[in-house]
């Protein structure tokens, strides 16, 4: 074969199938090779995903892939999107770390803060140690004793941790002389049932006195027992405050 310059060669056909031949020099002896044995050896271990080291082959063990799950167990930086759409719908992390905000169950990021972000309705886990909840608002609180009462509301706020919630208000009896019991209504979750009876403290404007406050179980609704145990009627409440706070379970 005489010289030939490479660019004066014609095309060759591609792509290659790897059964062509190449000349190489090896320990000073031009040999041929085919193309198909002309590769450089991965890095690392078997399933550990390929990167470019310095112009070199890399891997790490925290980066695999073995055709059917892809497994990262370190993060840095930013990392943007919604799972299951750009990165997988499942995962195991060691540590997670982001600078604004989770949103899960499916809502929508508020744009708000920094924290993690449920739906406006609750996704119920069954499992007793998954955290499927968080929620504040505002209630009020409804006379439920029969006796028609119109309250005065100052304030009515709650907390729901899972099925932890927190209510506290403030509102005033009606001029009355409704012998009935109390009973206000309006909690904003239903209290468990099967003898979860819950508890709080409050003051009393009339009486002057400290009430305890019962959430009454598989109900909206709360009563206020004196010191004797016994449940105050509507007139003896006439026209005075109630300040208090009651935690009870939900279901």
């Amino acid at each position: 074969m005489s010289n030939v310059k490479i660019s004066a060669l014609p095309a060759a056909t591609t792509p290659l199938t790897g059964t062509e031949l190449v000349p190489l020099v090896q320990s000073g002896v031009t040999s041929q090779v085919a193309v198909s044995n002309i590769k450089t050896a991965p890095a690392g271990s078997n399933t550990q995903v390929q990167f470019n080291n310095s112009s070199a082959f890399g891997a790490s063990a925290s980066l695999t892939w073995d055709g059917t799950s892809l497994t990262a167990t370190k993060f840095s930086g930013a990392l943007n999107g919604t799972v299951g759409a750009t990165t997988p719908s499942t995962g195991a992390f060691t540590t997670v770390t982001t600078t604004t905000s989770v949103a899960v169950g499916g809502s929508t990021l508020s744009g708000s803060g920094s924290g993690v972000q449920f739906p406006a309705t609750q996704s119920a886990s069954t499992n007793a140690n998954t955290l499927d909840d968080y929620e504040e608002g505002t209630w009020t609180p409804v006379d439920s004793s029969g006796a028609s009462l119109s309250f005065t509301v100052g304030s009515a706020i709650y907390i729901k941790i899972g099925r932890f919630v927190l209510v506290q208000f403030y509102f005033t009896f009606p001029i009355t002389a409704s012998g009935a019991s109390n009973l206000i209504g309006g909690l904003p979750f239903t209290v468990a049932s099967s003898n979860n009876y819950c508890y709080g403290v409050g003051r009393l404007g009339t009486p002057s006195a400290i009430g305890t406050m019962q959430a009454n179980a598989g109900g909206t609704d709360i009563q206020i027992y004196n010191s004797s145990n016994g449940i105050y009627a509507n007139v003896q409440l006439s026209n005075g405050n109630v300040l208090a706070s009651v935690s009870y379970i939900t279901t």
